[in-house]
């Protein structure tokens, strides 16, 4: 066999090019700084309420470019009194569980100080911070949470008591002023589901315990130890899609000496006003005693358990147009709540039943921000109970 020889190879690559070492600094990386990065993202000019009245506050936060560092922050003015309430947090995720600093100044009227045998309001300063850490375990179907913080508060007067005694009346009771130090820790788990378009979690189950604790012994003036606890259940209805049948039990006990032992308490709802809820961002939760005054029932202790059976009724998914208003359904609920607080032994000679039905809307406004109006009509079938009409904006639990 023959073959063809092979031309001369001629190279037409362009020659190299040439990189001056000067200029090669600007390429050259350099640790990662988040202060440039950090500054506020956003304001907001919030017209709100506070303990005295109407007040105007400034909002603000920010966070670095790949998520190591968040901050927020908060200033108050009061527009009844002039009183400056202040918060701030920073939090640092690049550990596993992510650690959260917090700060804060408020003033608050109390009615905690008794002179002549009557109850005088005083005005609070309560001012400190506080630690925390939150650890998730997320799983397949199913998460773990711990947390543990620990916080620190100076309480004070903001101005002095006054008045004028009389020595033939009984002394002045006094509040207690001092340090306030609380170390808590709590677990949770949840395997909980809910889908696009169910009403409200269909299936699953949750459970948390958490406990708080005040000794001298982790520097606080004042002595106080309570436990808290609860769980959640969900069956879908196997027959009817969309209808679910829910349960809550909660409960807490507190002790201490009796001038700063934990108090706990359970009633109906609030009244809130519909119009600040939607330009505050004030909802409501699901956890009520409803058919009894707000806080009717008080003690070291309590214990609620809610059933409740929520159905679809309709579902429009409609919006005039571009408006800035989505209707999203309508469901309903019929409850039973059966629950009580108190000091002393348990007994359930003390308990109360609420029974009743609630009529909810989910709709969106402004695009982004979700809302369910809540219409509730309940009736108290023990001692105390009343029949109540309530309109407010909450989520159940």
């Amino acid at each position: 066999a023959t073959f063809r020889a092979a031309e001369p190879y001629e190279s037409n690559r362009p020659a190299p090019s040439y990189v001056d070492d000067a200029e090669g600094e600007a390429l050259q990386s350099d640790a990662y700084s988040p202060l440039d990065t950090l500054g506020p993202r956003n304001y907001s000019l919030d017209y709100t309420t506070d303990a005295f009245g109407n007040a105007l506050s400034i909002r603000t936060s920010g966070f670095d470019a790949v998520g190591y560092h968040a901050w927020a922050a908060r200033l108050g003015v009061g527009l009844e009194r002039g009183n400056i309430d202040a918060e701030a947090s920073w939090t640092y995720r690049r550990l596993p569980a992510p650690v959260t600093f917090a700060a804060f100044h408020a003033l608050a009227p109390r009615q905690d100080l008794y002179v002549e045998g009557h109850s005088r309001e005083w005005i609070r300063r309560a001012y400190g911070g506080e630690i925390s850490t939150r650890y998730s375990l997320p799983l397949a179907f199913e998460a773990h949470s711990l947390s543990l913080g620990y916080a620190l508060t100076a309480v004070d007067k903001a101005e002095p008591f006054g008045g004028i005694l009389d020595p033939n009346d009984p002394g002045p009771v006094l509040p207690r002023l001092g340090l306030l130090t609380r170390l808590r820790a709590g677990w949770s788990y949840s395997n909980v589901v809910q889908t696009r378009y169910d009403v409200s979690p269909s299936w699953g189950r949750a459970f948390f315990v958490s406990t708080s604790m005040s000794h001298p012994y982790i520097g606080s003036d004042f002595e106080s130890l309570s436990l808290q606890w609860g769980t959640t259940q969900f069956f879908e209805n196997p027959w009817i899609e969309h209808h679910v049948l829910s349960f809550r039990y909660a409960g807490a006990y507190g002790t201490g000496p009796r001038t700063s032992r934990p108090y706990f308490a359970v009633g109906g709802f609030p009244d809130t006003s519909i119009l600040d809820g939607l330009v505050d961002g004030i909802v409501l939760g699901g956890v009520a005693l409803r058919g009894y005054a707000p806080s009717s029932r008080v003690g070291t202790q309590y214990h609620l358990l809610q059933t409740e059976y929520r159905f679809l009724l309709w579902r429009p998914q409609w919006g005039p147009g571009l408006a800035p208003f989505f209707l999203n359904r309508l469901w309903g609920s019929a409850f039973v709540d059966y629950g009580n607080a108190f000091s002393g032994d348990f007994t359930l000679s003390g308990f109360r039943t609420g029974v009743g039905g609630e009529l909810l809307t989910d709709f969106t406004i402004g695009y982004t921000q979700t809302f369910t109006l809540r219409i509730g009509v309940a009736q108290g079938l023990d001692e105390g109970g009343v029949t109540q009409v309530y309109v407010n904006l909450g989520n159940p639990f």
